[in-house]
């Protein structure tokens, strides 16, 4: 039987098949008894024969299969044809109508009525063009070709175009489109952007473009990529450098191109928003110095990128013209034949592209006069070496005859300038170019070829121009035959890398090797940096990564902390900082805890600085180990333990040691706040930004059901958000562990979670939630903090902590400071006879979230005391640890005290006093009598009960106001509310004297060294600088031991006259807190009539300082003077300072002293007298 188109149908094959071959079986069993041994023998051939027979078979069907494949592909190529033959049809059919239109409109013609057949209806001709389109639509995609983006900034604005122009334009379908840009990135940007996951949906597929544009699209960061490129580039000196000024237009010209671009793609919407005045001037200043004046009058009018484009293309116009290229070629030629042995110039472009005039400059000894240099009159009667005839010092023979030292002094003597040896300016002032030639000049400051040695001899400084950067560093070097670790930790680096860190307090930076750099494959972008060490002051250049870096414990499910960007440099000296070993281990057994058991580098390969980002990570979460007394300190922290101190087995490596760049911050930044520049900084004018923010907080806050609800400020409020439920799981499991090997840890973080679910702090979510809502989902971790003094475990959830590049925090939107300044509130705690101190308890836990914003702030915890079940919950109220949790605690309380003004319940007079007294949840209020303060303390506490605040700790210097009090809320204040020595933001407060003091707690041990000396005077907290006078002969013994020998390292002993002086300093610093400051002003007077301030500064070479005293007389003549705030300054240690300079410096502290008091107190003051 055949089918109709000539193949065997399959039923009809198996049929006569299976007849062919079951006659054989049937005629073997018919045969008799004598035949057995026959059958026997043939049994095995039939089996060979049915195999043989359904092998046959099976080819025959698989060539049956293949007949009927390409059948179908013949039928499917045929309907093709057909359908293209159809639209052509279509076309010449719909031509011919035009034809017949446009003859008809002319009257030429007369349309005779065509009738369509079935073939040519509407909804068959849309289906046949809809295949067409498609079949041409996958033929133009898979034909397109899109070259792949690396992940570098400066290509994204291309690679974005070519995918809406290229991709996005021949298809809609979600998977394809998610198969054509994974085609169109690295492996590299695949791994970062894609998730591990690729369902190839619609809204994956924009998180994919998102995420992309996150990482390298942001517009900040490509024109900051093209920006520092320009910026970069060395000064085009000369107008007549063509090529120089071609490739600075080229790179200009990039730069605005792409900024077009991203405008034209929707990327940016203000780009004026994105380029400072600073980068202007950035730019401009690559210009030769003739066009400055003429370009900053045009930036004046129109500061933007297409200005100085404009600019740069105008002045090159005659430039590229015939006459002018041929006038530059001559003028190169006479200058060339002009000289004979001296500079040889020639333009070219270097290796990097870098536009510059390239100088080779034989070396002159510059000891004689070269006369075949014309140098122009020096306008000076006689010269002021040989004192012979009428020429400058660079055209003295006498001169040249001198030493550097000698050469030096003469200019110096002379008045006149180190750079171009003429008098009348300073080196600063000059305006040639550098003048020294000599090829193995390594200094950057301008200076004459004649004293370059002097300029050798000194350190590395700081160029005129000013650096993108400035970096602190400091250098610690120290000879020992033993082993030194410097705070080193096991780290893991982006989820990838295992290596050492050192974690350094000192510092202010994050420095990380180049190798290590390269194994993480980051992004980088050249910068310029200065750098400060004991040894000098230098400006390096060093990468610094685009994006910023997380690192966490070698612990596989611990948290993961954002350190922000790192410098990255060669960091060859890491190769002398130990590690501990399983030597080390042999003599001291405790450090095999911080031993880890695989680590992929084992060796330092980071630096980590004390910043923003960083500075958690130096908390001890428990004291400090040191079973040996000659070992080393174990220290545990967040990223593990850390080995710190000295080894006594013995080393080969007998030469230095270095901790490279341990930056010292803490010294810079402690000069810094001391200068009177930075002695007070007052409320700053909102930013747009927080404006914005503040009125979206103060809008959101509703009360419900006797409690303020406020509205997390998110960057989007239906954000994609990935779901992080497996790690917190995996760091819960971690810590039943922990919890299993110490339950009575277990117990006490139990009861505190329990008490956060009592309270209603904290709910379970509810099951149907579970399998899904409609909320973006976030699981926060947390651990336990033990306070020793309280002897209570508080529970803390980490916010900052990042999955997948994503934290609670990094949702939220920068929120405003609303704190009042510690400053401000201590004045004003003094101005009334009567202080009150109490605090909101459970501030932060006193608001409520918006139910749409808990699923955010989830996290996991144990169901029962066995730890075997999980449970789901999530914080109903603010937490801490949250960036917008303090303006949002902030705006409730401020609301509650306005729905009391509003109800009448406190005036306005009390609200804003009320504000003013608060730092956070601190109430710090004085009154001027005791019905006052008991008035409006207890209104204030009334005021916000009713919004779920409520006031307690309460203490007070009239053990009277304190009873008052209580009786009339009806509250329970803190055991021993009178008890004597209390403290206000951090200031000992004695209640029963009613008088305040500095504490300092003299160090355990005797100061022999540097650090020693820095801990002590950090020791001291005095912010209005009460005891300056003690205080100030220990700040000068620290300049004196920073700008000493630089041989001094942070550890090695003073010398033995320093060590006596620090020792008398610090045993005069004990008596300081015999000293009391009586808490009010104008104590013992009745009825103040007249408030006066009066400040006295004074200055000397060593230091300068002023004070303020507040003279108030009563209405019966009684004078009071009080001393109310102080500060002291030491001299710069880099340069004498005069005594009039100094005195001038110690009046600008009292003028900064009186805008302070002119903000923060409430006192009217009659007069203000100023005494130098």
């Amino acid at each position: 039987m055949k089918t109709s188109q000539g193949y065997p149908n399959s039923s009809d094959s198996e049929e006569s098949i299976g007849q062919r071959f079951s006659t054989p079986r049937r005629s073997y069993s018919e045969c008799d008894g004598s035949m057995l041994s026959i059958e026997s023998s043939r049994s095995s051939a039939s089996q060979r024969r049915d195999q043989l027979a359904e092998a046959r078979f099976a080819r025959k069907k698989a060539e049956r299969d293949a007949r009927l494949a390409k059948i179908q592909a013949d039928i499917a190529l045929e309907h093709a044809i057909a359908s293209e033959e159809l639209a052509e049809e279509l076309l010449a059919s719909a031509e011919f109508d035009e034809g017949l239109q446009a003859n008809v409109s002319r009257g030429s013609v007369y349309r005779q009525p065509i009738a369509r057949s079935a073939a040519f209806t509407d909804d068959n001709v849309q289906r046949q063009l809809d295949l067409i389109t498609n079949v041409i639509a996958q033929q133009s995609l898979d034909s397109v070709k899109v070259e792949k983006f690396d992940g570098n900034p400066i290509d994204y604005a291309r690679w974005l175009n070519d995918v809406q122009v290229k991709i996005e334009c021949y298809t809609s379908c979600p998977k394809k489109l998610m198969n054509k840009v994974s085609d169109s990135v690295t492996k590299e940007v695949r791994d970062r952007a894609f998730p591990s996951i690729v369902d190839g949906t619609l809204e994956q597929y924009k998180y994919v473009k998102d995420r992309i544009r996150e990482l390298y699209g942001r517009p900040e960061i490509i024109v900051r990529c093209f920006l520092e490129s320009v910026k970069s580039a060395k000064r085009v000196i000369s107008t007549k450098d063509v090529s120089g000024l071609v490739n600075f237009e080229t790179r200009l010209k990039k730069v605005s191109d792409s900024i077009r671009a991203l405008c034209q793609l929707g990327q940016i919407k203000d780009p004026t928003v994105l380029v400072s005045a600073e980068h202007y001037a950035a730019i401009a200043a690559k210009l030769p110095e003739s066009w400055e004046d003429e370009l900053i009058d045009r930036l004046e009018d129109k500061p933007a990128l297409e200005t100085i484009l404009v600019f740069v293309e105008r002045k090159l116009s005659r430039k590229r013209s015939l006459y002018g290229q041929l006038v530059a070629e001559k003028s190169q030629e006479e200058k060339k034949a002009s000289k004979s042995g001296g500079a040889n110039v020639e333009m070219k472009d270097t290796s990097r592209g870098v536009f510059n005039t390239v100088v080779n400059e034989v070396e002159e000894p510059e000891k004689h006069v070269d006369m075949s240099i014309k140098r122009p009159p020096a306008g000076v009667k006689e010269c002021p070496c040989c004192h012979s005839g009428p020429h400058d010092l660079g055209s003295c023979n006498e001169y040249y005859e001198l030493d550097t030292e000698a050469r030096f002094q003469k200019i110096t003597e002379a008045k006149a300038c180190r750079n171009c040896l003429f008098p009348g300016h300073l080196v600063y002032n000059c305006r040639a170019g550098k003048y020294c030639k000599r090829r193995d000049c390594k200094s950057r400051l301008k200076h004459h070829g004649s004293i370059c040695e002097r300029y050798r001899s000194e350190p590395a400084q700081a160029n005129e121009d000013s650096t993108e950067g400035s970096t602190d560093a400091f250098a610690t070097v120290k000879i020992s035959p033993d082993r030194m670790f410097y705070n080193v930790v096991g780290v893991r680096v982006c989820e990838d890398v295992t290596c050492y860190a050192i974690l350094d307090p000192c510092a202010n930076a994050v420095i990380m090797s180049e190798e290590l750099a390269k194994e993480l494959s980051l992004n980088t972008v050249t910068k310029k940096d200065q750098f400060h060490t004991v040894a000098g002051s230098a400006n390096m250049k060093d990468q610094e990564s685009l994006d910023g870096i997380t690192i966490s414990s070698l612990a596989k499910t611990s948290p993961r902390f954002d350190i922000g960007r790192v410098q990255v440099m060669p960091c060859q000296s890491f190769s002398a900082c130990n590690v501990p070993t399983e030597v080390d281990v042999k003599h001291y057994p405790y450090l095999s805890v911080a031993i880890p058991k695989k680590v992929k580098f084992n060796r330092v390969m980071m630096l980590i600085g004390c910043t923003h980002q960083t500075q958690s990570l130096f908390d001890r979460l428990e004291p400090d180990k040191v079973p040996s007394p000659n070992g080393p300190r174990l220290s545990r922290t967040r990223l593990g333990y850390v080995v710190q101190g000295i080894s006594g087995t013995p080393s080969n490596n007998t030469g230095f040691s270095v901790n490279l760049l341990s930056l010292d911050a803490k010294v810079d930044r402690f000069w810094r706040l001391e200068d009177h520049e930075n002695l007070y900084i007052a409320a700053k004018a909102p930013s747009a930004n927080d404006v914005e923010v503040l009125e979206e907080i103060k809008d959101s806050v509703v009360k419900v059901s006797g409690q303020y609800q406020v509205q997390i400020p998110w960057k989007e409020k239906n954000a994609n958000v990935p779901n992080n439920y497996i790690q917190a799981r995996a760091r819960l499991q971690s810590m039943a562990k922990k919890f299993r090997q110490y339950p009575e840890e277990f117990k006490e973080y139990a009861a505190a979670i329990e008490e956060y679910e009592k309270k209603g702090y904290a709910e379970c979510v509810p099951t149907e939630e579970l399998r899904g809502g409609s909320n973006p989902v976030f699981y926060l971790p947390h651990h336990s903090v033990f306070h020793p003094r309280k002897g209570s475990r508080r529970v803390v959830f980490n916010a900052a902590a990042e999955y997948k590049g994503v934290s609670l925090n990094s949702m939220i939107k920068p929120c405003p400071d609303l704190l009042e300044t510690v400053v401000g509130i201590l004045l004003r705690f003094r101005q009334g006879s009567v202080a009150v101190a109490a605090d909101i308890e459970a501030f932060f836990h006193a608001v409520k979230t918006y139910p749409r914003d808990r699923d955010r702030h989830r996290y996991l915890w144990f169901a029962d005391r066995n730890m075997t079940t999980i449970k789901h919950l999530r914080m109903t109220a603010l937490m801490f640890g949250g960036i917008a949790s303090q303006a949002c605690a902030i705006a409730g309380r401020d609301r509650s005290l306005h729905d009391a003004v509003d109800s009448g319940e406190i005036s306005d007079l009390q609200c804003e006093k009320a504000k003013k007294s608060f730092y956070s949840d601190d109430f710090i209020p004085s009154y001027n009598n005791e019905a006052e303060a008991i008035r409006d303390v207890v209104a204030i506490s009334r005021a916000l009960g009713e919004g779920n605040f409520h006031l307690k700790k309460f203490k007070s210097n009239k053990e009277a106001v304190v009873t008052s009090i209580i009786n009339e809320l009806g509250v329970e204040a803190n055991e021993g509310a009178v008890a004597n020595d209390q403290t206000v933001l951090g200031v000992p407060w004695l209640t029963e004297e009613d008088s305040l003091f500095i504490r300092f707690q003299k160090p355990s041990e005797a100061v022999k060294s540097k650090r020693g000396l820095l801990s002590a005077l950090m020791s001291i907290y005095d912010p209005l600088s009460w005891m300056a006078p003690f205080v100030l002969p220990l700040k000068l013994l620290m300049q004196k031991t920073c700008c000493g020998s630089r041989t001094q390292t942070w550890d090695n002993e003073l010398p033995d006259e320093i060590q006596f002086t620090v020792t008398k300093v610090i045993e005069g610093l004990q008596y300081m807190s015999c000293l009391k400051i009586p808490r009010p002003y104008g104590q013992g007077l009745d009825q103040i009539v007249d408030s006066q301030l009066h400040y006295f500064s004074d200055g000397s070479n060593a230091a300068y300082g002023a004070n303020a005293y507040l003279r108030q007389r009563d209405c019966n003549g009684n004078v009071d003077c009080h001393l109310v705030m102080a500060k002291s300054r030491v001299a710069p240690a880099t340069k004498t300072l005069s005594i009039p300079r100094a005195e001038l410096c110690g009046c600008a502290v009292a003028a900064t002293l009186a805008d302070i008091l002119r903000r923060e107190l409430d006192i009217p003051i009659s007069a203000e007298f100023f005494l130098e």
